[in-house]
């Protein structure tokens, strides 16, 4: 493996994980990886495809309603909306990025999404972590345990909103289903990263990362239904948590 190789292969690990850094480093960390992609790119000369190209600006189109929003808002409010412009930037520049760069270049990307989900489950699993601990020194004990203020805990410890969390974790599910799970024996080493998943996000009760779960199982149930006949029983486990998650959340 040559040494640029090596390179793409850190920056789309970098990308991977980005989503779970605090809010400065993922602008850097998504804005230079992405950028060492369209500069390759460019520097080998790949052509655009204009059709790639609409699709981004269709896509990141949806930015200029922040920026339409400027002239619409108070003084009052005004800031708020210019730090959101600045936030949400991402939106237009990450579809241009990927409609820039070349083909191979996205299948790179394509084949390390398993570390998405590594930085998943750690982000996870470090903000379960210190939510016990500081649970469990509470002054009140573990009798103040509840739903909200576990919410409202994850979102302090870890700077991500539950309900993205959740999306996160959804997607997190898709990654590892796509990967290698038509193979045989394969999904024995993966139903327990699945299930961990699941219980992660079960615990969060995001109902739309709910719903998606839901919506991906019952895709699979029938576009792999042979290959899950052999897991029957532990999707019906899966299926009935997800139910029970969907009656409760509120």
């Amino acid at each position: 493996m040559t040494r640029l190789k090596k390179m793409d292969i850190a920056a789309v690990r970098i990308l991977m994980v980005s989503f779970f850094l605090p809010a400065r480093w993922q602008v850097f960390a998504v804005m230079g990886a992405c950028g060492w992609f369209v500069l390759r790119t460019l520097l080998e000369r790949q052509p655009v495809v204009r059709k790639d190209l609409w699709m981004a600006v269709a896509l990141g189109g949806l930015y200029l309603l922040y920026l339409a929003a400027i002239p619409l808002t108070g003084p009052g409010f005004r800031d708020i909306v210019l730090a959101l412009c600045v936030l949400k930037i991402s939106l237009l520049v990450i579809p241009l990025a990927f409609a820039l760069m070349a083909a191979r270049y996205r299948q790179v990307i394509r084949g390390e999404l398993i570390y998405f989900v590594y930085g998943c489950v750690i982000s996870c699993l470090v903000g379960n972590v210190r939510y016990l601990y500081h649970a469990w020194s509470s002054v009140y004990g573990l009798h103040h345990l509840s739903h909200v203020s576990y919410r409202i805990s994850f979102e302090h410890l870890t700077g991500i909103h539950p309900t993205y969390m959740g999306m996160y974790l959804a997607f997190s599910v898709v990654i590892v289903l796509m990967s290698g799970f038509r193979r045989a024996g394969r999904m024995v080493y993966k139903l327990p990263l699945i299930y961990l998943l699941t219980v992660f996000l079960l615990a969060l009760l995001a109902k739309a990362a709910v719903i998606a779960l839901v919506v991906i199982l019952l895709h699979y149930a029938f576009v792999d239904r042979r290959q899950l006949l052999r897991y029957k029983w532990h999707m019906a486990i899966m299926a009935a948590g997800l139910a029970a998650a969907l009656f409760f959340i509120p």
